[in-house]
């Protein structure tokens, strides 16, 4: 796991200390974006690359003069975790950094989504008789639409790509 980036929010009490005090803290990797954050007391997140889907450049009048900027992060499985976005404030980087952690987040999820789709087989004692492997295919049908479900449950499959799939398994 390669370092992407790292830094500090560049806020204006950290720039009127000196850089001393912090209000947080970021480093980011090629499968996950840690925040530490807190002046007082720390608290530390971490968020799967995989699971970002929008990043977006802000930055008002007071940060550009300050030469910071503030990134949003959405995630579109905020079940795994806890938010649905993440604000990096005050960092400096801005623009350059938006574009690493697109380039980041979209090689995870295809990571996430082809380790997903891999199946592992595992037979012990006897392999199943013919009158066990052939099912009734409505039961195949019906096995295959629980399939994708747990797909979208585990949010590898979105709502309009398991919609789509069920659609073609049932004939519609």
């Amino acid at each position: 796991m390669a370092q992407i980036w790292s830094g500090e929010s560049k806020s204006l009490t950290n720039m009127a200390t000196g850089g001393k005090i912090s209000t947080a803290k970021y480093t980011i990797d090629d499968d996950y974006i840690y925040v530490e954050s807190g002046v007082l007391s720390s608290k530390g997140e971490q968020y799967p690359m995989w699971a970002v889907r929008d990043v977006d450049f802000i930055q008002s009048l007071v940060q550009k003069t300050l030469k910071v900027s503030t990134i949003r992060i959405r995630f579109e499985h905020n079940d795994f975790t806890g938010k649905a976005e993440l604000l990096l404030e005050d960092i400096q980087a801005g623009r350059d950094l938006v574009a690493q952690i697109v380039s980041a987040s979209t090689s995870a999820r295809l990571d996430f989504q082809r380790l997903a789709q891999t199946q592992h087989i595992n037979y012990k004692g006897a392999p199943p008789t013919s009158s066990e492997s052939s099912a009734p295919a409505e039961d195949d049908v019906y096995v295959r639409l629980e399939k994708l479900a747990g797909l979208l449950e585990k949010g590898i499959l979105s709502k309009e790509e398991f919609d789509a799939q069920k659609a073609k398994l049932l004939g519609l």
